[in-house]
């Protein structure tokens, strides 16, 4: 993961420098701290206990890839923070209620990801003949894919129609 963190590192530094620019975060200076969970659920846990428990922080985002985002929503939830998070492929699936996609593509990528591709081709004046996506079987990227399996939209349904 070390390519994306360093271009996670680059834009969030260049975003903070321009938040604290423009006067912070609800008039107060934002700090951009990095802590490395090597990519393993359990140490991005941990390290959510750390910044909430001792460091006491007043805002976290969530770290990158479900796994991890998962992991360390639960100690967000545990403490009551908000949870805004960016990486997170299977959103149907998480129930925190303070916790929230922060991409772009928002909770049904399955469509805001072709609206997207379709809106880019368009401004560009030119039409393919054909477009074709390819995904693997990773089950974040079916859900990017595909959207909600259908025996999670059935248990979201009211009672009267399950």
């Amino acid at each position: 993961m070390a390519p994306t963190a360093a271009i996670h590192q680059t834009a969030g530094e260049l975003f903070v420098e321009q938040l604290n620019a423009s006067g912070g975060l609800l008039g107060r200076p934002v700090e951009w701290q990095v802590l490395d969970d090597e990519s393993v659920a359990d140490q991005a846990a941990a390290l959510y206990e750390r910044l909430i428990t001792e460091e006491q922080v007043d805002l976290t985002m969530g770290p990158y890839g479900t796994g991890a985002i998962t992991a360390a929503m639960t100690v967000a939830e545990r403490y009551g923070y908000v949870f805004p998070q960016h990486t997170g492929s299977l959103t149907y699936a998480f129930d925190y209620e303070c916790q929230f996609p922060a991409w772009p593509t928002g909770r049904y990528p399955n469509v805001t990801n072709p609206e997207l591709v379709y809106d880019a081709i368009e401004s560009s004046g030119t039409t393919p003949e054909t477009i074709g996506f390819i995904i693997n079987q990773f089950p974040g990227t079916m859900f990017v894919a595909y959207g909600i399996p259908i025996v999670v939209t059935l248990r979201m349904c009211p009672a009267p129609f399950r």
